[in-house]
């Protein structure tokens, strides 16, 4: 668990925040990937998406979705925000076995240090846990701003060190890709691109695309080798 907290942080310390679950193993959605965009200002709104796996035990018929603000120095939070989680959850399956939940809300005025944890939580009709999560970040004097474009690429990656490869898969918005499933580009030193295809394809990766028609996404997947390296046949 510790690797995986630390492996988050150092992906995201280029975008000025981090991310943790701060839930349990009863939890009925399990967060994988996380993407905040925005201006991490005081009085923007900033918007949090999150994608993962799912542990359902009853069908989802209504819930909430609540965000905390904290601020290091601070007693009690600064800022809430309540939701609909119909109004935000999307199931990416006809099995419902992958999801997406995108929520925004506006960050605080600076009270004390500028370090925020913003904890987000969600139940549904029972009260029953579906998720938590924790998105630290921080103002500081150069504003930060994050992915805002509307096409900004989301990518997986996955590195076979045997070959001198690295299979980079790309597109617009959250997915999963069997075999790639790495966070991220491929590390700067696969420099070259053998191979470039686009396959369209279901959020999930595994459906077919009949039953996703209307969630469905290209993605991108390169094949990129390290330069002036001849890999082993």
């Amino acid at each position: 668990m510790m690797k995986l907290v630390l492996l988050f942080t150092l992906l995201a310390a280029s975008s000025a925040y981090t991310w943790k679950s701060c839930g349990t193993k009863l939890d009925r959605l399990m967060t994988d990937n996380l993407r905040m965009s925005g201006t991490v200002k005081a009085g923007e709104k900033v918007t949090v998406t999150a994608s993962g796996t799912t542990d359902l035990h009853v069908p989802l018929e209504s819930g909430a979705w609540q965000v905390r603000v904290y601020e290091t120095g601070v007693a009690k939070e600064t800022h809430t925000e309540v939701g609909d989680l119909m109004k935000v959850l999307k199931f990416d399956d006809p099995k419902n076995t992958t999801f997406t939940m995108t929520v925004s809300f506006t960050l605080p005025e600076k009270q004390a240090s500028g370090e925020f944890d913003a904890n987000i939580v969600a139940v549904d009709q029972s009260k029953a846990d579906y998720l938590c999560i924790d998105v630290d970040y921080a103002y500081s004097s150069k504003q930060n701003v994050l992915a805002t474009e509307p096409n900004a690429e989301y990518c997986l990656h996955q590195e076979d060190v045997e070959d001198h490869k690295c299979f980079e898969a790309c597109g617009a918005s959250p997915f999963q890709s069997k075999g790639i499933t790495v966070y991220g580009k491929c590390p700067s030193k696969y420099s070259t691109v053998d191979k470039v295809v686009t396959e369209e394809q279901c959020p999930d990766g595994v459906t077919n695309l009949r039953y996703c028609q209307s969630t469905a996404l290209n993605v991108t997947i390169a094949t990129k080798g390290e330069a002036g390296v001849i890999a082993m046949v």
